[in-house]
């Protein structure tokens, strides 16, 4: 980066945290609940925390958003 130039990241107005342990079918529930506010999609951050699910809520969380950042222990 060159000196002098400083890059803005736009922050979100709402981050929405879900707890997704073995949540599957809640959890693609819920992200469509997500997707259908009004707000401007840009304007909000999804954070999907999975512990280790086996029910395949990790792959659902990865695959439902173009560039999630899933966090797991």
């Amino acid at each position: 980066m060159d000196e002098g130039r400083r890059v803005t990241v736009p922050q979100p107005d709402v981050t929405v945290v879900i707890g997704a342990y073995e949540a599957m079918p809640y959890l693609v529930e819920c992200l469509r609940s997500v997707e259908a506010q009004t707000l401007d999609p840009a304007r909000i951050e999804v954070v999907a925390v999975d512990d280790g699910s086996t029910d395949g809520t990790g792959s659902t969380w990865r695959s439902s958003r173009p560039a999630p950042r899933p966090t797991s222990p």
